[in-house]
């Protein structure tokens, strides 16, 4: 391909031919490149002429490329050259998140930068897409969570938003992602696109869960009231911020492509279920019946959950163990698995969102299927008869088949864990 000439759409357009259209055709162009996330070509268009030619519509399109392709510090440059008067909520909005991710991980003197300007974005907007765009990254961000709870005065606007939103409520917080009856997580798509309509279709088919149609006009939420439990369903057009997705999809030793497949998610879906009044197990089992709904949706790809990407299929099938009877441990525990010198070491995730120490087993000589068969028995056993174990007692498959519990400091996670012998 000759240089200046982009293919659009199976047809290719030259700069020239950029630069003859008129502003609402240049405008739809971007729109166009940014949905099929081409943020590259974008780029490349709009910076064959000097910044100062483009119009204010055009220099908000260029900054929101460079921020997609993670130039921020070229977004700030371009975001600088709009006069204040023409700064609305989405400029602080990109602004702040340009800030957020340019030297990630941010310096400890930028939080209250990023908040001032997400501030003054909800302070603008009309609507709450803003500020919802602003809470996303404080819910996954705890940096600025504490900064925004430590210094409420400073920032008003955003504060009063977060703190009374149904999704950033601290049980479901990302920083507060292992606190006890914490059941929350994120279904990541291919494309920001999900068929609300279909989810709510399969809920009743496969569960009986039928969600109230009022109050449904919002395409990327859904908010109801089930059996004395509060159901929170956002999408956001973007990944899950700071890769955190990415990093966690690198403990699954089940799924050989878990982190190649996580990287190339576009957007992501929060679910989330709160209240305190129903018991955890209920609330767990309402929690995995929605996200393995939500993996009958086309375009997901991974459940990211209790510490670990999951394979749609397998999170499926574990949530099949409801139909008999059986905790869908597979789907609210992860299961680590690492070799030392010294044999095999397991450990449980997500014990805690159950109010139980996780678990952990060191160095054992045995095979890994029966070891993981072993510590997931366990795991299942101290959910469904809410046991309580303690610092040096027991616990016997048989007369013959005795295991010591010691509590202390964990090795693969930071917390105290109980360790079993093996």
């Amino acid at each position: 391909m000759c240089k200046g000439v982009l293919t659009l759409m199976n047809k290719e357009i030259t700069i020239k031919e950029f630069n003859l259209l008129t502003e609402d055709e240049k405008i739809n162009l971007m729109k166009e490149l940014h949905e099929v996330d081409e943020s590259k070509k974008i780029i490349e268009l709009l910076t064959a002429y000097p910044l100062k030619e483009l119009s204010i519509n055009l220099q908000n399109c260029l900054a929101v490329a460079y921020n997609n392709v993670d130039s921020c510090d070229k977004a700030m440059e371009v975001m600088n050259l709009i006069p204040e008067p023409e700064r609305d909520a989405k400029w602080y909005y990109r602004y702040g998140y340009s800030l957020l991710y340019k030297d990630f991980p941010i310096a400890s003197d930028q939080p209250e930068e990023v908040l001032a300007m997400f501030d003054k974005a909800c302070e603008m907007c009309l609507d709450d897409e803003v500020k919802d765009w602003c809470c996303e990254h404080i819910f996954y961000n705890k940096e600025l969570e504490d900064t925004i709870k430590s210094k409420e005065a400073s920032f008003p606007h955003i504060y009063d938003y977060y703190i009374h939103s149904d999704y950033a409520n601290e049980e479901c917080s990302a920083s507060e992602e292992e606190a006890v009856g914490s059941f929350c997580g994120s279904v990541l798509l291919s494309e920001d696109k999900w068929d609300k309509d279909k989810l709510i279709s399969d809920l009743q088919v496969d569960w009986g869960i039928e969600l109230p149609k009022e109050d449904m006009d919002d395409e990327d939420t859904i908010v109801a009231d089930i059996d004395k439990c509060r159901i929170v369903i956002s999408k956001f057009p973007a990944p899950v911020p700071n890769e955190e997705a990415e990093i966690n999809a690198e403990n699954n030793w089940m799924w050989e492509e878990a982190v190649e497949v996580t990287k190339t998610h576009k957007a992501h879906i929060v679910v989330a279920i709160l209240g305190d009044e129903e018991d955890l197990i209920s609330r767990g089992l309402l929690y995995t019946k929605i996200m393995a709904t939500f993996c009958k949706q086309e375009k997901a790809i991974g459940v990211f959950t209790s510490g670990v990407v999951f394979e749609p299929s397998y999170y499926m099938k574990s949530a099949e163990m409801i139909r008999d009877g059986e905790l869908p441990i597979f789907t609210w525990v992860w299961f680590g698995l690492y070799r030392t010198e010294n044999g095999l070491f397991t450990y449980t995730y997500g014990m805690k969102a159950f109010g139980k120490y996780e678990l952990e087993i060191l160095d054992a000589d045995e095979d890994a299927g029966k070891l993981l068969s072993f510590i997931s028995a366990i795991a299942s056993y101290i959910l469904q008869d809410d046991v309580e174990f303690k610092d040096g007692e027991t616990i016997g498959l048989s007369e013959e088949d005795i295991h010591q519990i010691t509590l202390s400091k964990g090795v693969a996670l930071p917390e105290k864990t109980l360790k079993i012998s093996y």
